[in-house]
């Protein structure tokens, strides 16, 4: 029985100490950004926004000011967005929001990354960046269906303008794999489509292969695997095409 009142008295004493330690306890100076990464769209040739919160570990009762910083390794072209300089914690409170804005402007059919940080100030830490991965809508992507041969390590492919810029480019891929579906959002124009096959078979071993394209559910083209090296053709989105396709082992 003394053994057991003991350990009540250690228990009652433990809380006490514990409560005294709690009540003593000040949150650091901490703020930061949600937790991301975060992905949105954005039609084609449009705007879009996107609200951010920000947090903070404790509550004061003056307001904060943090500033907000852009990271270089953002991919997005500085055009194409406005972020607030700093967001402003109120008094009273331990959150904050701003709002980035996003448009169409010099965007990769691929999409575009905005990474953003809270700067570090004298006494007051900050949490880890936040990425925002934006990427174009549309209502009738370019579609790309390619059926490897067994090899899919040896094709890489890419689409370019009539500037010769390459606008998309892919691969290679992983051997075994049956096939992969490209969607992408491309203004209307005159493309070049080229798939290579690094061994020079094309897409015909042990299997058969092929690559189709279509937008708003047309055909555009349809390419056989026996292409060789390489082999180039000639598309066009919203209108007839002028462009000559190429095709075999042409550069």
């Amino acid at each position: 029985m003394k053994k057991y009142l003991l350990l009540f008295i250690a228990t009652i004493a433990f809380s006490f100490v514990g409560c005294d330690h709690e009540s003593d306890f000040t949150p650091p100076n901490f703020a930061a950004l949600q937790e991301g990464p975060a992905d949105i769209k954005i039609e084609l040739g449009g705007s879009t926004s996107y609200d951010l919160n920000v947090y903070t570990s404790n509550i004061v009762n003056e307001d904060r000011t943090l500033d907000i910083v852009v990271r270089e390794s953002s991919s997005m072209s500085a055009e194409a967005y406005s972020v607030p300089e700093t967001v402003v914690v109120p008094g009273g409170s331990n959150e904050a929001v701003f709002t980035v804005n996003v448009q169409d402007v010099n965007f990769s059919p691929n999409g575009e990354t905005l990474i953003l940080g809270l700067a570090p100030q004298e006494n007051f830490s900050t949490g880890d960046d936040f990425t925002l991965n934006v990427s174009l809508s549309c209502d009738s992507p370019l579609v790309i269906d390619f059926v490897f041969d067994g090899y899919a390590s040896e094709t890489t492919w890419n689409v370019k303008d009539t500037e010769g810029n390459t606008i998309l480019e892919g691969g290679p891929y992983v051997d075994g794999a049956g096939g992969t579906t490209v969607e992408r959002c491309l203004p209307d124009g005159d493309y070049t489509f080229t798939i290579f096959d690094s061994y020079g078979d094309g897409l015909t071993f042990p299997d058969q292969g092929s690559v189709t394209l279509t937008f708003g559910g047309e055909e555009l083209l349809v390419i056989p695997g026996d292409f060789g090296a390489e082999t180039t053709e000639a598309f066009t989105l919203g209108g007839s095409s002028n462009t000559e396709e190429t095709d075999g082992d042409d550069t």
